[in-house]
């Protein structure tokens, strides 16, 4: 608890430093003293205290957006996903089909009926085939993902 406290403290601290020494405020006075006019030692303490005063809503608004961000992570996001999310879904799935499409007959018989004369691969035959394999997987795979989760959206 001591650790909370001391910690909750060098916060505020580190939020009234900046405020006491970078602010707009503590910069006009500056000014107004440095030609030469005297500012009242009510007028530092005023803004001292209002400084401090901010300090601790600003350290007390940080740690209330590291616990929600905590509670949110841990959670889960429970909301609904948009009309637009799921129509970019929709589209993605649409685009993976069609390079999927293109990707696996990439090169159909010249002749319809007629069968390709069996050779041995060139290497660079073997790599571009092989190349081609990894991205059909990898189409699928990304396809499937989008299709289990338009099924989840609409379990009919």
């Amino acid at each position: 608890m001591l650790k909370n406290i001391w910690n909750f403290i060098r916060a505020v601290a580190r939020h009234w430093g900046a405020l006491m020494t970078g602010g707009f405020l503590i910069g006009l006075l500056f000014i107004y003293q440095g030609t030469g006019h005297t500012v009242l030692p009510s007028v530092y303490w005023g803004i001292a205290l209002v400084a401090l005063f901010v300090a601790f809503y600003r350290a007390w608004a940080e740690e209330r957006s590291a616990k929600e961000e905590a509670l949110h992570r841990v959670s889960g996001d429970q909301r609904k996903p948009s009309r637009e999310y799921w129509l970019e879904l929709y589209k993605e799935k649409q685009r993976l089909e069609e390079e999927l499409e293109s990707t696996e007959f990439l090169n159909p018989p010249d002749v319809k009926g007629s069968l390709p004369i069996a050779r041995w691969m060139t290497d660079l035959e073997m790599y571009e085939s092989m190349k081609r394999h990894r991205k059909v997987t990898r189409l699928k795979k990304e396809l499937k993902l989008i299709e289990d989760q338009l099924r989840l959206a609409d379990p009919r």
